[in-house]
């Protein structure tokens, strides 16, 4: 009887461990397309791992991707999705930078792609806040730096999309960065997106906007509730009063009284987080490679929504980041903040 009831017990505390963890499992919400850049040479000088593949594992990295244009194995298309049926190299690193003289043309070389574009699939998991990419194609990519931190429009070149073979063998992976951060934008509509890339096709650094809806409440909530360990910007791990201050801000605001100088009063404002403007999210992931196939893997270590913040006329002033949310609390230690 006493072995019965012990049983009995064992199972009832398994039901409650597997309705717990059936609780965390979705809703799923599917994004079945989106598009976006990623700088894989350290544009602004930030740490060494934030929009970098460093140095060798960079080149290696392109040349490979040439390499295997290069074998006839894949399909290739150009920036509109047309398909290219004979390679040619020399013709896809030719780009047309001069306006005033359009048949005037510059050949690049493999090391200056400093930038890829990526055709993901994306499926949302609510429950646990987590995020599945699905590789479609990527693109070797050069973006003109001179207009990137101004108020002016990039110069983007997309030279070719690649697109994976699952059916060639598999084997041959690699891993090509440990670590890499990186925005992605999910509302073109956004004044960042709108600046530096013009009016966009619905698929580029955008998620239909229900769906983003989910995405930004299943991911601001889990970090809100601590499902995961919660960090600031630095990594450093968030108190109860700092993830406060994030959903209800409460700000002192010196506001003058007379024309007199100094003469002003304390006023308090507050606010509460306007999710509608979380439009960027930031992720550190692991990339690998199967060189056989060009099958690529994203394994995402963290993710950071961040706000859009605009000026009092309106005008983009920059995007202020929410919270780190890693998965894995082991993880912290790989973050290292080294120039």
């Amino acid at each position: 009887m006493k072995n019965k009831k012990q049983i009995i017990l064992y199972l009832l505390v398994l039901i409650v461990i597997v309705s717990a963890c059936r609780k965390k499992e979705g809703p799923f919400y599917e994004v079945p397309r989106i598009e976006y850049d990623v700088f894989i040479n350290n544009y602004n000088g930030h740490y060494y791992w934030f929009d970098n593949i460093d140095g060798y594992s960079r080149t290696n990295f392109v040349s490979i991707i040439f390499d295997a244009a290069n074998s006839s194995n894949f399909v290739i298309t150009d920036a509109d999705g047309n398909v290219i049926k004979e390679f040619d190299e020399q013709e896809a690193l030719k780009i047309f930078p001069y306006i005033e003289f359009p048949d005037s043309f510059v050949v690049l070389k493999r090391e200056d792609i400093n930038a890829l574009r990526f055709k993901e699939k994306w499926t949302f998991n609510y429950g646990k806040a987590k995020i599945k990419k699905e590789v479609v194609a990527f693109a070797p990519v050069f973006i003109d730096r001179e207009n990137f931190l101004t108020t002016e429009q990039m110069t983007v070149y997309n030279l070719f999309w690649i697109y994976p073979e699952p059916g060639i063998t598999k084997g041959g992976e690699i891993v090509i960065t440990e670590k890499i951060a990186y925005d992605v934008h999910i509302d073109n509509s956004g004044a960042f997106i709108n600046t530096k890339y013009g009016k966009s096709p619905y698929y580029f650094s955008n998620i239909e906007t229900s769906v983003r809806k989910e995405i930004i409440d299943g991911i601001v909530n889990a970090g809100l509730k601590r499902n995961y360990h919660v960090c600031d910007y630095f990594f450093d791990e968030m108190t109860d009063y700092s993830l406060k201050r994030v959903e209800h801000k409460v700000d002192t605001l010196l506001v003058p009284i007379s024309d007199e100088p100094g003469d002003v009063e304390e006023v308090i404002v507050e606010g509460t987080l306007n999710r509608s403007l979380v439009n960027k999210l930031k992720f550190i992931e692991k990339w690998k490679l199967n060189v056989k196939n060009l099958m690529f893997v994203k394994e995402i270590y963290a993710i950071n929504p961040s706000l859009e913040v605009l000026g009092d006329d309106g005008s983009f002033r920059g995007h202020s980041p929410l919270f780190w949310i890693v998965y894995d609390e082991k993880d912290v230690e790989k973050f290292d903040l080294q120039y």
